[in-house]
């Protein structure tokens, strides 16, 4: 197991890594991303990079994000002539 990276850019210090957590933890996170985690927790869908939602999709075999609303559109190649 390896620490990750993110870990090490707290501090070199087991001191320094729980100052570097607590002032992260402190500053809080913006509006913007409030809103993006919650909508995503009300309403069910997948929240991460977009490997991360892709590899679950095929994983799961469902819908994880929010798509368009209503009928996708004609591909004009399938439409009669």
């Amino acid at each position: 197991v390896h620490a990750h990276p993110s870990f090490w850019a707290l501090g070199n210090t087991p001191f320094a890594r729980e100052a570097g957590y607590k002032a992260a933890v402190n500053e809080g996170i913006s509006a913007e991303q409030l809103e993006t985690i919650e909508q995503a927790a009300l309403r069910g869908w997948a929240l991460g990079s977009p490997q991360f939602v892709a590899d679950l999709q095929n994983r799961t075999q469902r819908r994880v994000v929010r798509q368009r609303a209503g009928r996708p559109p004609k591909n004009p190649a399938e439409s009669p002539t």
